[in-house]
This record gives structure tokens, sequence and C-alpha cells, in this order.
């Protein structure tokens, strides 16, 4: 199976740890076809992140890596970003900067103590009442629902992810098929709107050690019609590159997918399993 790796980091993003040159190396030692660099581009965080400054410096050396590594290694432009509708005018700067290969759109900031808070930084723990848990989560499923209804984006990348802190960090055991129909609902605004659904590794070897989404909401989106899936470690260092892709394939194989897709000039490219 070719593998192309469709979400990763590079020092660029805020948190990234590794050269987009340490990317491209690691992807050919790990006999990648090909990795997207889709650097953070959080509008509720453009100061402190610095992300206007950022983002020419990712583009540039996305560009040079690609013809750097021209016959070798299929590198693509790619943005990460969350919360568009908070700060358009900036969002539509960040997305003019280049023609990017695929646009990711993502959920980081949720409502939390009357402000929007990076559920990262929301202590889940026992002292916060487990109803309290699931309504941030419902909370978060309804801004994903929200950004669905006007999508900027190609693909919508770690879906459920807000259970990388409830139920791996801070262990809650929450369920999220409690909200079952807001799921489905999501899923079929994603069919209806040809927005591909990511299939994010970055859970497998943590506390978490789930894909986002699960093999449950994927089984769902295959039982409703969709096929457009992409896979994405979500690498911030080099070792998480390309990382249980395998695994991952295996899953979506056993659900009856027939394969998974990249995106090149944000056109959808099919890789069979």
């Amino acid at each position: 199976m070719d593998i192309y790796d469709s979400h990763i980091h590079s020092i660029n993003s805020f948190d990234g740890k590794q050269s987009v040159e340490e990317i491209c190396r690691t992807a050919l030692e790990k006999k990648l076809s090909g990795v997207t660099v889709s650097d953070h581009a959080d509008l509720l965080a453009l100061i402190p992140e610095k992300t206007m400054e950022r983002m020419p410096r990712s583009i540039k050396t996305i560009d040079a890596a690609a013809h750097k590594y021209e016959g070798k290694l299929r590198v693509f432009r790619g943005v990460e970003m969350s919360e568009y509708h908070n700060d358009t005018e900036n969002a539509k700067k960040i997305l003019a900067l280049t023609d990017y290969d695929v646009i990711l759109g993502s959920v980081h900031y949720i409502g939390f103590n009357g402000s929007l808070t990076s559920y990262s930084h929301i202590d889940f723990g026992s002292q916060m009442p487990i109803d309290d848990v699931y309504d941030l989560l419902k909370e978060y499923l309804a801004q994903v629902s929200y950004v669905l209804d006007d999508p900027f984006f190609d693909v919508f990348c770690h879906l459920t992810c807000p259970l990388r802190y409830m139920n791996g960090e801070y262990g809650r055991g929450i369920d999220i098929m409690r909200f079952e129909s807001d799921i489905v609902s999501i899923l079929k605004k994603m069919i209806e709107r040809r927005i591909a659904l990511e299939v994010n590794t970055s859970g497998i070897g943590t506390p978490l050690n789930e894909l986002m989404p699960d093999r449950r909401i994927l089984k769902l989106y295959r039982e409703l019609g969709g096929k457009l899936l992409t896979l994405g470690s979500d690498a911030h260092t080099s070792d998480r590159i390309g990382g249980a892709f395998y695994e991952a394939a295996e899953v979506l194989r056993k659900i009856g997918f027939g394969g998974y897709y990249y995106f090149d000039q944000r056109r959808a490219k099919l890789v069979p399993f």
C-alpha cells in the first residue's frame, strides 16, 4: 500500500518540533510516497502563535522541499485552519498566500466559563462533574456541525479530538456514542458537501489508544455511504510520521472501505488498499 500522510506539522507550527527537511528525510526512511505539511492557522491565537509570520515561511519551505525531493517523495502544501468564522478577514489572507493542495478544517476551541477556550487547556479531571464533561463534548460537536454548514476546507480533521484529553489524559471514560444522532448529522453533512473525513492516528500509542474517530464512527460513516477518507498522523515529531497507518488501514478494510485518499491541488486521489 502506498502511504500518504496528509497531516504533519513542522517547526512553522507553534508546537511543531521538526523541520520540513526532517519530515522529508524521515518519510523517505519510512518509505512513504507523499507527505502533506499542514501547519497550524488557529484564528483565535494568531498573535501568540505568530501565525502571520510563520505561514509564509511554511509555504516557502514546503515549496523548496517539493523541488528538492521531486521524483523521490511527493510534498504537498497544506494548512490546518481552526475557528475560521471568528476571523474571516485574516483567514482569507492566509488562504490567499498560495495555491494549497489541501485545506484542513478543525475545531480547537469550545465555550467554557463564558469564553472560547482550547479544550486542550481545560481540566477535565474528577473535580468536574461528569455531566459537565458530556455537556462540553456536546458543545464541541455543535461547533463541528456549525463549521460544516459553510465549509471552506477539503478535510475535517481529528473528529472527536476532545476525547484525547477527556479519556486519554484524564481517564473519564466518556462514551461519545451518547451523541450518536449528532454524529450521524455531522457525517451526513460531510458526505453531502464532499468534505473528507480524516482518520487521525495520533491517539494510537497514547493513553487514548484509539483512532479519531474510532471504528464505531467509521462504521457509521460507511453505512451512511461515506467513502472520502484521508489518513493523517498529526505528527509534531518525526517518530510519529505515518504512525499506525497499517493498523488504521486494516480497520478500514475490515469495515468495508476499498482505500483512502490524499489531496493534490485540492483534488482527491484514491489509494487502494
